[in-house]
């Protein structure tokens, strides 16, 4: 029989000691099982085994290595059942539904069993495959790509055991699945260090806003005043937002006109670049100089306070100093502050990003079928105002509390694109490591 011309030629291109094969050859897989609820114990006990279904791959420890089920079920219900259980390495994934397009996979670090709706996969054959570089190789693969069409999609084993693999030499399978390994821990690390962070972030804006900088063991001794922005201490004031500043709203593109299609000198500032109590400038748009002069009175201050008024509502924050004038979206408003000796605008865009003004911006908030916020509503919310060098202080807590989410953020961010990064390219050789390139 004459070979396949395409298959020979791939095995042609491949990196010296890769070779390709049908999945069938080094893998089988199976679905799970639909247990009656009744044999499905609530929460772990001595001697059951977990019962992993697809939410329970949301589970933050579970991130990709499957460690807490929601159920497990007893040893005499196994018997009972005479049900197989899964093996600890087996890598598992969803196969009914929406789910599929999620494209999670996960490990078992355990004898487990899954639900109907998952499908677990493991290597036959750990002499041309491991386990972990089989858990990385499917995370190079979309599980659409072997989901059968109709109104309910679905997984069948035999659309996965159909599917070719190319694979390295062992060696060279654990080192790629130890880098691998190596950035999805630090970004799980810097998930969690974001959790952490933003757990911090609230517990200190209750405390700042309740009761000021001074320190939490002596909080009860503050005196409180029952005001409409809240209890807030005694020596503090209220005003209003019209009060303190000038509310005024941003401009749309002039009907038929378009965004510059080159960098101008003019920026334009819409509410998707709101973010991080900030501006996000990697996808910012600019003005033409015609359109510019045009909208030249919606331009927004470093020193204003934006909020967004239309879409998502409540955005709140500063534009850095090199965004000083740029022109700003329709769908939000900058706060002009009157008189900078009463109110700081780091604080009021602390304030109204605090749950306090977040609940006043929801109420003075139009529920229409397109909700809108509208400037005389802004005017009427309520700040709470402590002395100046007070605000300060809780401004400076509060800006470097948002500094270091936005840098876990970014790095958050740029650990993902790296790991995409690594999987495209070592996983089809593109990209060898050192230790194999030598060998």
């Amino acid at each position: 029989m004459k070979p396949n011309a395409s298959a020979t030629r791939i095995r042609r291109l491949l990196p010296h000691g890769w070779i390709e094969v049908q999945l069938r050859d080094v893998a089988t897989c199976r679905g799970g099982y639909g247990f009656p609820p009744r044999e499905q114990g609530q929460g772990n006990r001595i001697g059951s085994v977990p019962f992993f279904k697809v939410s329970d791959m949301n589970l933050a420890p579970n991130s990709r290595t499957m460690l807490v089920a929601n159920n497990y079920v007893d040893e005499p219900a196994l018997k009972r059942l005479k049900v197989r259980l899964f093996d600890r390495d087996t890598v598992i994934f969803p196969k009914i539904g929406a789910a599929i397009g999620t494209n999670k996979k996960r490990i078992l670090t355990a004898p487990s069993l899954v639900d109907n709706n998952v499908m677990g996969i493991w290597s036959t054959d750990r002499d041309r495959l491991t386990p972990d570089y089989l858990y990385f190789w499917l995370l190079s693969v979309d599980l659409r790509a072997w989901s059968a069409p109709g109104a309910l999609p679905s997984i069948t084993q035999h659309a996965v055991l159909e599917s070719r693999a190319l694979l390295p030499p062992i060696a060279e399978q654990k080192e790629v699945a130890s880098v691998l390994r190596a950035v999805q821990d630090a970004r799980e690390a810097t998930r969690q260090a974001v959790e952490a962070t933003l757990a911090l972030k609230q517990s200190l804006v209750r405390h700042l806003f309740t009761y000021g900088t001074g320190s939490v063991l002596r909080a009860e001794e503050v005196r409180l005043a029952e005001t409409a922005a809240g209890p807030i201490p005694e020596l503090w004031s209220v005003l209003s937002v019209g009060e303190i500043c000038e509310v005024k709203g941003g401009k749309r593109l002039p009907k038929g006109h378009a965004f510059s299609s080159t960098r101008t000198e003019f920026p334009y500032i819409r509410v998707v670049d709101l973010k991080n109590g900030s501006v996000d400038t990697g996808d910012l748009r600019f003005l033409t100089p015609e359109d510019r002069d045009v909208l030249r009175r919606y331009t927004i201050s470093s020193e204003d306070v934006y909020i967004s008024i239309a879409g998502s509502i409540g955005i709140v924050g500063r534009v850095p100093e090199e965004l000083d004038g740029a022109c700003l979206t329709e769908n939000a408003a900058k706060l002009v502050l009157k008189d900078k000796r009463t109110l700081l605008p780091s604080f009021l865009a602390a304030f109204l990003a605090s749950p306090i003004g977040r609940r006043q911006i929801a109420s003075f908030t139009a529920t229409t079928t397109q909700p809108k916020l509208a400037l005389g509503r802004i005017a009427q919310i309520r700040v709470a105002v402590p002395p100046l060098e007070e605000q300060e202080r809780i401004a400076s807590v509060l800006d470097s509390l948002r500094l270091r989410l936005s840098a876990l953020n970014d790095r958050q961010a740029a650990l993902g694109h790296l790991f995409d990064s690594l999987l495209n390219v070592l996983l089809v050789g593109h990209r060898r490591l050192l230790s194999a390139e030598a060998a």
